[in-house]
């Protein structure tokens, strides 16, 4: 659906900003490339924690945090603007983690 989706804005040249928690929106980096290389595509990935007991906790059906940090670093050498958010921030439980995630991203 996602690759779709982003093969009309692609074919219309519309902007597109995705937002994923997951590794697999690099199935879609072959539109996303030339689209990112022309302003025309950005992607935001969150990274809630880099605690992987919290994670499977948190978001059990989601991509590890090294895997996110490496579809940023891989679509961003590509190209593509790359965003990262943190969300969501519990006290207590990973908000200590804000400035090591900005600084791994």
């Amino acid at each position: 659906m996602t690759w779709q989706l982003i093969e009309v804005c692609q074919r219309y040249q519309k902007p597109v900003s995705i937002i994923t928690k997951k590794a697999g929106i690099l199935k879609d980096a072959d539109l996303l490339i030339p689209m990112g290389q022309a302003g025309l595509a950005a992607v935001m990935m969150t990274i809630t924690t880099l605690q992987e007991p919290h994670r499977r906790a948190m978001e059990p059906l989601t991509t590890t945090a090294l895997q996110r940090l490496r579809v940023i670093e891989t679509l961003s050498q590509k190209g593509v603007p790359v965003g990262v958010m943190m969300r969501a921030v519990i006290p207590g439980i990973n908000d200590h983690e804000m400035h090591a995630i900005l600084k791994a991203a």
